[in-house]
């Protein structure tokens, strides 16, 4: 079907419609510069749909079968699902030189838990896994789980499926592929999936971090809240942190983006490195 050329520009009362429906239920902030932005990424879905105008399917996205039938397919459109493996890796050399050891002390025979909060597709949740299966094969006591969660099913479905092109596994390194990656036998489109003994450590889960409740009911060690908070606003920021902040294990740290600094808050955080913090609380059982 052809697209109309009235498709190309949104007018601006339907542009506002989608604005207030991203900030509320998706909690991203969404100023006027971002038209162009939004009228590029719903595009592809006018061509899916077969519908020649923004207007056409703003009707149909707010009526009762798109709000059941299209919700899931308009957050991939809008939401960015940038991630890599071994990004930021300063942040993950100093998870195994600093922090590794210090909650391996505080959990002596425990499980260790970490949660990637915006794991999109699973890179950063399995670049955890491979870290800390080399420091459980030093320290053959402990054990550890990770919760890796996202608003986009999409990206969580590819995530659990763990296939990866050759370009997005070239950060892994060589020895770490051995390890970890099992190539695949198709030489015209080669890729890597992650062995299945570290994909049984990783559980996704659909959490939108704007809501009030996470249904999560246990502690985590170390939280990676990274390259996420720049895309809210300060009110939907402290919500944020305040919902991470009962979930974090007293003395459990917290990872935010290089970009990215904690908004000012009454939660008591230290700040222990670059866009690193911890949970300053007395150690209490659980």
């Amino acid at each position: 079907m052809e697209i109309s050329s009235e498709s190309k520009s949104m007018k601006k009362e339907t542009f506002y419609k989608f604005r207030d429906y991203i900030q509320g239920q998706i909690g991203i902030s969404m100023p006027d510069a971002k038209k162009i932005m939004v009228e590029s990424r719903l595009l592809r879905r006018l061509r899916a749909l077969e519908i020649s105008t923004y207007e056409e399917y703003a009707k149909y996205f707010f009526s009762p079968l798109g709000q059941k039938e299209e919700i899931p397919r308009f957050i991939e459109c809008i939401t960015t699902n940038k991630t890599d493996f071994f990004r930021e890796v300063d942040h993950f050399n100093y998870l195994k030189s600093h922090v590794l050891p210090e909650i391996g002390n505080l959990e002596p025979r425990g499980e260790i838990r970490l949660w990637s909060a915006a794991s999109s597709t699973g890179e950063e949740a399995y670049t955890m896994a491979m870290f800390l299966e080399e420091f459980i094969q030093e320290n053959p006591n402990k054990s550890y789980k990770i919760l890796a969660t996202d608003i986009s099913e999409k990206v969580l479905a590819e995530g659990q499926n763990a296939v990866y092109s050759l370009a997005d596994s070239e950060p892994i390194p060589l020895n770490y592929k051995k390890k970890y990656c099992l190539l695949s036998k198709n030489k015209d489109e080669p890729t890597i999936r992650i062995k299945k003994d570290l994909r049984k450590k990783v559980l996704f889960k659909h959490i939108n971090l704007i809501t009030d409740s996470y249904k999560i009911k246990k502690l985590y060690h170390i939280i990676f809240l990274r390259n996420v908070m720049i895309y809210f606003n300060k009110e939907i920021q402290n919500k944020i942190l305040s919902n991470l902040y009962t979930h974090l294990h007293p003395e459990g740290y917290l990872f935010l983006g290089h970009s990215e600094n904690l908004p000012n808050s009454s939660l008591p955080f230290k700040r222990v490195g670059a866009s690193i913090y911890v949970k300053k609380e007395k150690v209490i059982n659980e």
